[in-house]
């Protein structure tokens, strides 16, 4: 009898203990429930806008890319350029050598001096592709930020909900023709960046 009336007290109190430690872990939980305001679907408006177009209409975009093009042309024309020019000497100094003009010591010279010419070739391409890479990604960056501000501007004035920006390879494969405000939120872009460089 002594030992039933220790165990159930031993048993009340473990129990008591339990439902203080539920309690206590309880209390450190974040609240996860998402603050988004309920609609009603037909009171969601959704746009898109067709990211193929950007190239072609907005006109920031297209001055950019028009840039980054130059400088990667200007930079294959010099590439050539050195190229030919390497290969002009090469030949030149060919020529010279199967005429017998040249010395086994002017040979090694020679050998050496294309080596030199050969890295230095290598080491402007890769420093200037690089250069022109890395202002292609800067440019890019700075344009996708802009159109995030200028689309985030536009939905606001227009009560949009969801702009959806939609291109090929993406994920809407098809979405209605009646949501396209590709034309009006490029005008509006380029409005609002006329807009931004006057200003300053």
């Amino acid at each position: 009898m002594k030992y039933l009336v220790i165990s159930t007290l031993l048993i009340a109190l473990l129990a008591s203990c339990r439902g203080d430690a539920e309690i206590k872990k309880d209390e450190f939980k974040e609240d996860t429930t998402a603050k988004v305001q309920p609609r009603k679907t037909g009171e969601l408006k959704i746009a898109f806008y067709s990211q193929d177009s950007m190239a072609i209409h907005f006109t920031t975009y297209r001055v950019a890319d028009s840039l980054v093009q130059r400088d990667q042309l200007t930079f294959e024309r010099e590439v050539q350029r050195r190229e030919t020019e390497y290969v002009n000497w090469a030949q030149r100094k060919d020529g010279e050598a199967q005429k017998g003009l040249l010395t086994e010591n002017d040979m090694a010279r020679l050998q050496q001096e294309a080596q030199r010419r050969q890295a230095q070739l290598a080491e402007y391409q890769q420093k200037r592709g690089m250069e022109i890479q890395q202002k292609l990604a800067k440019e890019m960056d700075a344009l996708m930020k802009k159109i995030n501000q200028f689309s985030t501007e536009y939905c606001e004035a227009n009560n949009i909900d969801i702009l959806i920006k939609r291109g090929t390879g993406g994920q809407f494969g098809y979405v209605h023709p009646t949501m396209d405000v590709t034309a009006e939120f490029i005008a509006y872009m380029n409005q609002a960046q006329e807009k931004l460089i006057s200003s300053k």
